[in-house]
């Protein structure tokens, strides 16, 4: 199969395989998911990135969401730097990154 195929397959609302069992399968377009940027020195979502925060000398760790840097061993409770829910920042839970995908898919 070349290139040229690849239309007519993708358009396709099946596909055959040729093998002993005449296997055919549902075609399906794929929609990877939208990608949220999020700042991992400040938490801000799409906006920038930790290289080029403008917030670098307050850094809000995203276990617990205190100001100060990420640290692995942080044993403060979790909570969002978001909406302050029970998740660390950057979790599918948070509804401020829920709210950023959708934007993004209109």
């Amino acid at each position: 199969m070349n290139e040229q195929h690849y239309p007519s397959i993708v358009h396709a609302v099946r596909l055959f395989i040729a093998d002993n069992d005449n296997t055919a399968f549902a075609v399906e377009s794929y929609l990877p998911p939208t990608r949220i940027l999020r700042c991992y020195n400040c938490q801000v979502y799409d906006d920038h990135v930790e290289a080029h925060c403008p917030n670098k000398n307050n850094p809000v760790c995203f276990r617990c969401a205190q100001h100060h840097p990420y640290d692995p061993h942080c044993m403060n409770a979790i909570k969002c730097a978001h909406r302050q829910g029970e998740y660390m920042a950057g979790n599918s839970s948070c509804p401020v990154k829920s709210e950023k995908r959708q934007e993004k898919n209109q």
